[in-house]
């Protein structure tokens, strides 16, 4: 997730191609590591949908932030819906 807040961090203008390229990698693994097991839990267990999408809606919004306390504050509610995430399916798969 770094790799995309520092890219967004970057004002326009301000970087180079090179650099904007060489975060885009990063951007991507990040993505893939975010919606992957979002996906395969929603469709594995519907019930999980809403919660799922908040803890990858959480984790994305890190992007969003403009200084390491905003960074922080965000990957502190990120933490707080995975683990909310987790908590769920415990709960569902217990359940079963």
């Amino acid at each position: 997730m770094r790799g995309e807040w520092t890219q967004a961090a970057e004002p326009p203008g301000t970087g180079s191609s090179g650099q904007l390229r060489l975060h885009a990698p990063a951007s991507h693994t990040t993505r893939a590591a975010i919606t992957a097991p979002a996906v395969r839990a929603t469709v594995l267990l519907p019930a999980l949908a809403s919660t799922a999408k908040a803890a990858a809606d959480a984790t994305y919004a890190m992007r969003n932030a403009t200084d390491q306390a905003a960074l922080d504050t965000a990957r502190a509610r990120a933490n707080s819906a995975a683990d909310e995430l987790v908590t769920a399916a415990g709960e569902l798969l217990g359940a079963v």
